[in-house]
């Protein structure tokens, strides 16, 4: 249990005048997901400090989300 996290955040999406392209209007959504602390898990697996890069990138795969867009 201690390489499980409850991560909860917020993002937008198309405020930025780039992203008209891509986009069709601004958004906002927060969101809510489980994920692996993987710096907890690297630290386990090697016997060494595991540097804090993974407390600000959240590797691809080792979450599962729930997102609602915001009004």
């Amino acid at each position: 249990m201690k390489a499980l996290e409850v991560q909860v955040g917020y993002y937008t999406r198309g405020y930025v005048s780039g992203d008209k392209d891509y986009f069709n209007s601004p958004n906002r959504y927060s969101y809510i997901g489980v994920g692996l602390n993987v710096t907890y898990l690297l630290q386990r697996l090697t016997g060494h400090k595991a540097g804090g890069i993974f407390d600000y990138i959240q590797v691809p795969g080792t979450y599962i989300s729930f997102s609602m867009e915001i009004h």
